[in-house]
C-alpha cells in the first residue's frame, strides 16, 4: 500500500502545485478553482470509497492483530484523503472568485505551511501536514 499512496501524492501533489500556479492568475483562477473543488469531491468520495473496502476486507482476516491494523489503515486512509479533499474545496470555492486568490492564495502558499501530503515530508520542509491516525 506504500508504493500506491507515494504514486498518489506524489501525482495529486504535481497536480495542485499546477492548479496553484493557475490559481493565480486572475481570470483563469475562476476556471481551476472550479476544477480544484471538483478534485476535492472527488477525493473525498474515493477515500471513503477506497477505505470501505479496506475495511471490508479487513473484516475477512483471521489475525484480531492484523485485522485491526488494517481497519486503523482504512480509517487513516478515510481521514487523510477526506480532510484534504475538504481543504481543496474550500481553496478551489476562494480561488473562483476572481482577484480574491491572488490576494489569498498566494502570500498563503508563499509562507510554505500548507495542507500536505505525508508522503511530501521528506521533500519539502515547514508543511502543515494533515494529522492521520495511527500513522508510525
Amino acid at each position: 500500500m506504500n508504493e500506491i499512496e507515494n504514486t498518489l501524492d506524489k501525482s495529486l501533489d504535481k497536480l495542485e502545485h499546477g492548479l496553484n500556479i493557475a490559481g493565480y492568475v486572475p481570470i483563469l483562477s475562476s476556471f481551476s478553482g472550479g476544477l480544484r473543488a471538483v478534485l476535492g469531491k472527488i477525493e473525498i468520495i474515493g477515500a471513503i470509497a477506497a477505505a470501505a473496502i479496506m475495511a471490508v476486507a479487513a473484516l475477512f482476516n483471521p489475525d484480531a492483530a492484523q485485522r485491526q491494523a488494517q481497519l486503523n489503515k482504512a480509517l487513516q486512509i478515510a481521514v487523510k484523503y477526506s480532510l484534504h479533499g475538504a481543504a481543496n474545496m474550500f481553496r478551489g470555492t476562494v480561488e473562483s472568485i476572481p482577484f480574491v486568490s491572488l490576494v489569498t492564495c498566494l502570500p498563503y502558499d508563499l509562507l510554505g505551511h500548507r495542507f500536505a501530503y505525508i508522503r511530501e515530508q521528506g521533500n519539502n520542509h515547514g508543511l502543515y501536514y494533515v494529522q492521520q491516525l495511527g500513522s508510525n
